[in-house]
């Protein structure tokens, strides 16, 4: 396009996958550039947990893991479609990752 990647990067763009969104499909035909804000708006947010937890729930979730003897991915699993969030992000509340607890 004429324009060197450092020279669109100070300029605050991104690039864009606009017809497929599959970041893998690097034809020039699926790439545009664009502000941050536009490239978040025309992202569907798919990958992001819609659901926050409360701090009483991660307890929980703390409390409850000490007793788990299975598997630790099929729990992070199965409690991730009962609460409606990611596995990972069951496994980072036990991990304290997030909702960490204050010594």
């Amino acid at each position: 396009m004429g324009i060197s990647k450092d020279d669109w990067r100070a300029m605050g763009l991104e690039i864009d996958h606009v017809v497929s969104e599959n970041t893998k499909d690097n034809s020039i035909s699926n790439l545009r550039l664009v502000s941050s804000a536009g490239n978040k708006k025309n992202s569907n947010n798919r990958f992001w947990n819609k659901v926050r937890l409360s701090k009483q729930t991660a307890q929980q979730l703390r409390e409850e893991f000490k007793n788990w003897t299975g598997s630790k991915i099929e729990w992070y699993k199965m409690k991730g479609q009962e609460l409606g969030v990611t596995a990972r992000s069951i496994q980072n509340i036990i991990l304290g990752v997030t909702y960490q607890e204050k010594i």
